[in-house]
């Protein structure tokens, strides 16, 4: 069967059509990311205290990578608080190289004080490295791009690579059916 077939047509324009909203949704995701990441700068800081900061190892058992573990307390409107996220996208989730999470750790003495900059919403949200972060930018843009595409693989479903696709998951979908 070809792509051109009116077989086809209905299945490419299904597959583009949620290949479009999966993308529509990533392109939401990203850019409230993106915007969130955004604000830390924004957020007033108190000074708070280094609980404890040391590297741990992350990953699966064996592992080798490190990443830094930082926990602090700090006090808003007479409430105390505890946290252990340095930024938006906090290293401790990051996998970094040993010594970079071993430099990252070794700038917060256990005691010391330390500027928190905690969310004016929710209080109980904190960072001590108020930073933007542009991976859910990039995730919005890419997505952006692949669900542009998709769409026109939706209005034109007998055209391009989306055609294609779906003819060649039609020929595995059939053997598949016949085995």
């Amino acid at each position: 069967m070809s792509a051109h077939s009116s077989g086809t047509a209905p299945s490419v324009r299904f597959i583009a059509l949620l290949l479009a909203i999966a993308c529509g949704v990533l392109v939401l995701w990203g850019f409230t990311d993106f915007r969130a990441s955004l604000a830390t700068k924004d957020w007033p800081s108190v000074t708070g205290e280094v609980l404890s900061s040391s590297v741990e190892r992350v990953g699966r058992p064996g592992s080798k990578t490190r990443a830094p573990r930082v926990t602090y307390a700090y006090t808003v409107d007479g409430v105390r608080y505890e946290g252990d996220r340095l930024s938006f996208r906090s290293y401790s989730s990051r996998r970094v190289s040993n010594n970079r999470a071993g430099v990252i750790a070794s700038r917060y003495d256990e005691g010391a004080p330390v500027e928190v900059h905690y969310d004016p919403d929710r209080p109980s949200e904190a960072v001590l490295i108020p930073e933007t972060d542009s991976f859910g930018l990039g995730v919005a843009i890419l997505a952006l791009c692949v669900g542009c595409l998709a769409l026109y693989g939706w209005m034109k479903p007998e055209s391009g690579a989306i055609a294609y696709v779906a003819a060649e998951a039609q020929k595995v979908l059939a053997r598949r059916a016949r085995a």
